[in-house]
């Protein structure tokens, strides 16, 4: 029986004080999918950037956040709770 990282994937181990949880959604700019923005948690210290459709995945701590995303193209920035 094999134990531990078994695929070759790309892995991220961190220790946190605090619950995390993995925030996902989609960055729109004008009905379509905002490529390069970055998302950011102010509950951790992790960020995102989206790919061409927009996704996100960003760990945020396990409790009321506000997620800020900031277009690396554009410059416009938006937030959500």
């Amino acid at each position: 029986m094999e134990h531990g990282v078994v695929c070759k994937r790309t892995y991220v181990f961190f220790r946190s004080s605090e619950a995390l949880a993995l925030v996902e959604g989609a960055v729109k700019e004008g009905g379509l999918g905002a490529r390069l923005a970055v998302v950011e948690s102010f509950t951790s210290p992790f960020a995102d950037v989206t790919a061409e459709s927009g996704y996100y995945l960003v760990a945020a701590a396990l409790r009321e956040t506000q997620l800020t995303a900031r277009s690396l193209l554009s410059g416009n920035i938006g937030t959500t709770s």
